[in-house]
């Protein structure tokens, strides 16, 4: 697994927390100083593609 910091873009608010990447899926979990809160889980299978920004 690896992880890292990372921010998740929900609506106007840019979210900090934290990334985990398993062989199956990538998991977001936010700080709790966040007004959004929570896990984000999101499938490999369901990406259709990616790109830096």
């Amino acid at each position: 697994m690896k992880e890292g910091g990372a921010n998740l873009q929900k609506n106007i608010e840019t979210v900090g927390g934290e990334l985990h990447l398993t062989n199956q899926r990538l998991i977001f979990k936010s700080h709790k100083i966040n007004i959004q809160t929570g896990i984000t889980e999101i499938q490999l299978s369901d990406i259709k593609s990616v790109k830096k920004c």
